[in-house]
């Protein structure tokens, strides 16, 4: 029987999160290896944080079809 651990985020790098946001914000809508890539973090890092802000609300995801499309949830105004 194969046992999983979660991995959690050991301590938070603002600077990855603001590259999260930003891409968000510049780019709009984005799927989640393109995020990884445009965002220069490995798939599984950028999973973790992108868990970690939806759980703080910056970042919000919708289904299309079959793929989960990551958007920043900025309010403005």
């Amino acid at each position: 029987m194969k046992v999983e651990r979660k991995k959690k985020l050991k301590r938070i790098d603002w600077d990855i999160a603001e590259r999260i946001i930003l891409v968000l914000y510049d780019k709009g809508e984005q799927r989640r290896t393109p995020l990884a890539t445009k965002c220069n973090l490995n798939y599984a890092n950028c999973l973790l944080y992108i868990q970690w802000m939806m759980y703080l609300d910056l970042v919000r995801w919708k289904t299309v079809g079959m793929m989960r499309i990551w958007s920043a949830s900025l309010r403005m105004g």
